[in-house]
């Protein structure tokens, strides 16, 4: 919360809260309050696994988790080819960097808008990967 409450992330907790009202307009002012107490500090901790993601070394990443299903994907690949597809989440950096450093394979990637962020992001995302897709800019209909 010292991130929003400094005023760096208020234009976004301005939004959350407004997207928050028009999606429930029956919850009370305190619901809304509580549900975007727990997305704010949810966002932080985002922030600070980013971080770990993109600055700490692959084998701190191995001593961090413990995740027996993780050899699904060597056995599974010995086999076939695996085609895995992931929700953008909070914490999609992290898990990306964990899978990649158990089972490299091919990441799909979007350009950030901020060429500067885009400059350091991009290198640190592809790290642990055997190779980055650039995707292109998808249009509904």
């Amino acid at each position: 919360m010292v991130v929003w409450k400094t005023g760096i992330g208020k234009r976004r907790a301005k939004i959350a809260r407004r997207n928050l009202t028009l999606c429930f307009p029956d919850y009370s002012t305190q619901k809304l309050k509580t549900i975007l107490q727990v997305n704010l500090r949810a966002t932080g901790m985002a922030i600070i696994e980013t971080g770990m993601a993109w600055f700490l070394v692959g084998s701190t990443h191995k001593e961090m988790v413990k995740n027996r299903r993780i050899g699904i994907f060597k056995r599974q690949s010995a086999k076939m080819a695996l085609f895995l597809v992931g929700v953008h989440f909070l914490t999609l950096e992290l898990g990306a960097r964990i899978v990649g450093i158990h089972q490299p394979g091919i990441g799909v990637y979007r350009p950030n808008d901020n060429p500067l962020f885009d400059w350091i992001q991009t290198p640190r995302q592809i790290a642990f990967q055997q190779r980055y897709a650039r995707s292109q800019k998808i249009y509904a209909a």
